[in-house]
């Protein structure tokens, strides 16, 4: 929780920082459009946002701490760097629907190898993530792509 808090802190800090920037720089107005840009950011990610802690908490509740562990715990080894990654490709959705999920796996009693794969595998192979190689989509043609 202490690190929590400490997050927290540190964060207001930089943002009165850069409301102080932007007063500094342009007054009023500026400072208002900035924060006018943030609250229009928020509500295009708000909904899934929503999704993402929807599915996290139900994730809770729905699979038990010691399955999380034996899965994707510690002693998961191979096999669950092998179900992390073939979840994290299947798994739809962007950064806010995946590292609310993340957490909760974590919590769960996920450990750190099988959730950096998940994370790799929804960055790279996720079959809903369009490739920047070659036009191609990267989950299909996953060597193919790559090598463009």
């Amino acid at each position: 929780m202490r690190n929590v808090i400490v997050s927290i802190a540190l964060l207001a800090v930089v943002v009165t920082v850069l409301l102080v920037v932007a007063y500094t720089r342009g007054g009023a107005e500026l400072t208002m459009a900035g924060l006018g840009q943030g609250l229009r950011l928020f509500a295009s990610v708000a909904p899934q946002l929503a999704l993402g802690f929807g599915a996290a908490g139900l994730l809770t509740v729905l699979l038990p701490s010691e399955l999380i562990a034996r899965w994707l715990g510690e002693g998961s080894g191979l096999p669950g760097l092998l179900i992390a990654s073939v979840a994290g490709a299947l798994t739809p959705g962007g950064p806010y629907t995946h590292f609310p999920l993340v957490a909760a796996l974590s919590a769960g009693g996920a450990a750190p190898g099988p959730l950096t794969a998940y994370l790799t595998a929804w960055l790279l192979l996720g079959f809903n993530r369009p490739s920047r190689h070659g036009g191609c989509r990267f989950g299909d043609y996953a060597g193919v792509c790559g090598s463009w």
